[in-house]
Order: structure tokens, then C-alpha cells, then sequence
């Protein structure tokens, strides 16, 4: 994922799974000195090909590609 925050010094894109989403965007203010939402973010899913743009201004683009990573899942699970 990547927003205006990604090209501060300290911080590059953030890796995030899917289930961790919700609660990585709710704490970001407090981690990271700054609103998610402050400009433009781009999600990217190399699992699944999706990529998702937000403009700040509420305009939402998803858009599919291939994928380029498989799930990686623990022994057993299904």
C-alpha cells in the first residue's frame, strides 16, 4: 500500500495482510504522524492481481491485473 506517507524518509510502502487492513488504517494516525486519507492511496495485491486507487477526493478505481504471488497457507489448513 502506498499513500502520501510512503515517500517520508522513515516510512516506504506499508505490507499489510488483507485481515490486518481495518485496524492498520484505524491506528495510522497514531503510528505514522498522519491521516491515511490525507491524499491519494494505492492498494496493491499481488496475490490476486486487484489494484485499487483512492483519489481523495472519493473517486475509486479497481482495476484487475495478473497475479504474481501465490497464498501461502500452513500445513493442513484449507
Amino acid at each position: 500500500m502506498v499513500n502520501s506517507t510512503s515517500f517520508y524518509p522513515d516510512q516506504g510502502p506499508y505490507f499489510v495482510e488483507a485481515s490486518n487492513l481495518r485496524d492498520f488504517v484505524k491506528a495510522f494516525d497514531t503510528r505514522v504522524r498522519d491521516y491515511f486519507m490525507w491524499t491519494d492511496v494505492l492498494v496493491v495485491s499481488p496475490a490476486t492481481g486487484f489494484v485499487i486507487v483512492v483519489q481523495d477526493d472519493g473517486y475509486i478505481v479497481k482495476v484487475r491485473g495478473n497475479a504474481i504471488m501465490t497464498v501461502q497457507r500452513a500445513v493442513g489448513a484449507k
